[in-house]
């Protein structure tokens, strides 16, 4: 073991109890023991210490405490084996005749409805836990525990936003955010919360909470020495939000950590949310193989590649298979956080494929779910594409608003990227418009980013407009001004008296010759290149 851990606290608690014969060991020497086994990561030993413990409460009277001891067992057992429901059935039946036998109070009962809570709240049955979460944290407060109360709240906070009351849910998380950094928790059930919380925000579409629990969580397992518990979760936090602020580097540094930190736990729905994590930022780049891969790898690991993989097929111009695989993905769904995740990519693709009605449609559900969440990162997606919608049904006047909105939050919710592509959009709109220097300033500024972030794809498609003479044939052009009108390749074929079949041949040539991803980059190209011909 080397000389640095073993002067970390947990490292030195853990060595000088471990040690030690078990028999010589007290009840408060045995929770300390569990607590640093627990936070290195070594959770039988932690859930031997916890029943030592319990064991030897119980023999001196005291069955509060022996019932609290069982409450922390029960988490470092979930923690050891993320499938042990059979083990923490055991334990609860333990609490159960605790409290009866013992007829303890309504503090120690709420441990035992922390874990009936979890159940219906993993299952979705929010109704049927949100008010006990609420009675579990006012027991706490009332008896002056901070554990209980936190879990509590927890709980609470995160059920009120998965059914739709996301502002009561944030309140509720504000003020634990206020105690988990005062250090007013233990160790444990900080590192708990902090994890619980920072989903929270991911689930509520909230950025700038997210940004500051990431921080604050940061901090946290950084002043814990060799933590092990709980920072990769962390870690996998704050490789979301390096992601969107453009630190490509970080992020993949932060997920490689992550990886190795969530196969250790054995957390493999998380593990394979990291290797998607990693798969988005690879595609972002560029890097098609890479990030198929690692799409590959996540849905190994159980975690749903849409629509990361969806967006790669369309960066590849495989649209039909892009739209299948999101039709797919939405027409299981009812979850709200999980739609609101699809549908922004759900209205690129139908965007792509001229299907402006399928488009407005995932754009109207987002922007619901955008209000209901009272999200600025859902409603920024929501303008782009309203604004998109409208400049390919021809209005590029009436869509300048939108975009200019949706490009002014981007930029306030620190997401370059997003910003710069919206700007792209910004400047069809002016090109449309006649406005060619208020085009190429806007095109200017989204290269800049681009460039510096290394994004090879955006790149490629705003690397179409301004090339001088078009490569595209007469025909092609023709095809070209009827899809940036909006029109479907159906209306497309229609009009020109020719199959679907050659539209869409006529399209992949278009893509190829003029190295562009998509539909939008081709609208984008005809307003700066061939509107005026």
């Amino acid at each position: 073991m080397p000389k640095s851990a073993l002067m970390s606290p947990w490292w030195t608690d853990r060595n000088q109890f471990a040690e030690r014969a078990p028999s010589a060991l007290g009840a408060a020497e045995l929770q300390q023991l569990a607590t640093a086994t627990y936070m290195l990561g070594r959770y039988q030993e932690s859930v031997d210490a916890w029943d030592r413990a319990h064991s030897l409460l119980l023999d001196q009277g005291d069955a509060a405490g022996a019932c609290r001891c069982l409450f922390w067992l029960m988490l470092a057992i979930g923690e050891d084996d993320v499938s042990g429901t059979s083990r923490i059935g055991g334990q609860l039946a333990r609490v159960q005749r605790l409290v009866e036998e013992f007829s303890l109070g309504e503090l120690e009962q709420s441990y035992l409805l922390c874990y009936d809570c979890i159940g219906k709240f993993v299952s979705g049955r929010f109704e049927e836990c949100v008010d006990t979460w609420a009675r579990i944290a006012e027991t706490g407060r009332a008896h002056a525990d901070n554990d209980i109360w936190a879990f509590g709240a927890q709980g609470h906070g995160r059920t009120l936003i998965r059914m739709g009351l996301v502002r009561e849910g944030a309140a509720v998380l504000d003020e634990l955010f206020v105690s988990v950094g005062s250090g007013a928790l233990s160790p444990m059930m900080a590192g708990w919360v902090y994890c619980s919380c920072l989903e929270a925000c991911h689930e509520g579409f909230d950025l700038p909470r997210a940004i500051e629990w990431t921080r604050s969580a940061t901090g946290w397992a950084n002043e814990q020495g060799d933590l092990e518990t709980y920072t990769g979760v962390c870690l996998l936090y704050r490789s979301r939000i390096r992601r969107m602020q453009g630190s490509w580097d970080d992020a993949l540094q932060d997920i490689d950590r992550a990886c190795v930190k969530l196969s250790k736990e054995r957390i493999h729905f998380e593990l394979g949310d990291a290797h998607y994590q990693r798969g988005e930022v690879l595609r972002l780049r560029g890097n098609h193989a890479g990030a198929a891969e690692s799409y590959r790898v996540a849905s190994h690991h159980g975690h749903d590649p849409q629509p990361g993989l969806a967006l790669l097929r369309l960066a590849q111009g495989k649209n039909l298979a892009a739209g299948s695989a999101l039709r797919r993905a939405l027409g299981e769904t009812s979850d709200r956080c999980r739609r609101a995740e699809l549908l922004p990519a759900r209205a690129e693709v139908a965007l792509a494929e001229g299907d402006v009605g399928a488009a407005e449609v995932a754009c109207a559900e987002l922007e619901e779910l955008a209000e209901s969440y009272a999200s600025r990162l859902l409603r920024a997606e929501g303008l782009v594409l309203r604004g998109r919608i409208l400049l390919a049904e021809g209005d590029p006047r009436t869509a300048l608003e939108p975009l200019r909105t949706a490009a002014r939050l981007w930029h306030d919710l620190e997401a370059p990227l997003a910003a710069a592509r919206t700007r792209v959009h910004v400047a069809a709109a002016c090109a449309a418009l006649g406005d060619a220097d208020g085009a190429e300033m806007e095109r200017a500024a989204a290269r800049e980013v681009f460039e510096a972030m290394g994004a090879r794809d955006d790149l490629a498609a705003l690397g179409a407009v301004g090339q001088g003479r078009t490569p595209l044939s007469e025909r092609e052009i023709e095809v070209v001004r009827k899809v940036a009108a909006g029109l479907s390749n159906r209306a497309v074929a229609t009009q020109m008296q020719i199959s679907e079949k050659t539209v869409a041949s006529h399209l992949s040539h278009i893509f190829t010759k003029l190295n562009v991803p998509n539909r939008a980059a081709v609208t984008a190209y005809y307003y700066e290149q061939l509107a005026n011909r």
